[in-house]
């Protein structure tokens, strides 16, 4: 239960900080099985000077992007079912844009950002990071 209440306070707090500066979706579901992403964050426009000076956070948000927030260490499976589901999202991306007759850069995909206060080694080094 606890890690319930853990993942809706941190999905009410990211909604709280980042309502200013773009759209926000709680458990918006994946195609496929069934799979909900804790917070999709859409900006609407560039930080100006009214806007709440939110650090990282704002950095971290400055595209489209996933935020997965964890109360521990998250193990491998949990990294890869967030993985899933970025890649889910972005074919989805691809294919409503492909009915439009549009494209998409790289740069202009989705990102996913994994919040956890800790991580172990060998998940660190599963998935290609350093520490």
């Amino acid at each position: 239960m606890s890690r319930i209440r853990f993942d809706q306070l941190a999905k009410q707090y990211l909604e709280g900080f980042l309502e200013p500066i773009g759209q926000v979706q709680r458990n918006l579901e994946v195609l496929g099985e069934s799979k909900f992403v804790d917070v999709w964050f859409t900006p609407t426009t560039p930080a100006s000077a009214s806007s709440p000076d939110l650090g990282l956070l704002q950095r971290l948000t400055t595209t489209p992007c996933l935020l997965e927030p964890f109360r521990n260490a998250p193990s491998r499976q949990e990294v890869r079912s967030c993985l899933l589901k970025l890649l889910w999202l972005q074919e989805d991306q691809r294919r409503k844009l492909e009915q439009e007759g549009r494209t998409q850069s790289e740069t202009d995909l989705p990102r996913l950002w994994i919040l956890a206060a800790m991580v172990t080694r060998p998940v660190v080094a599963e998935f290609g990071g350093a520490l």
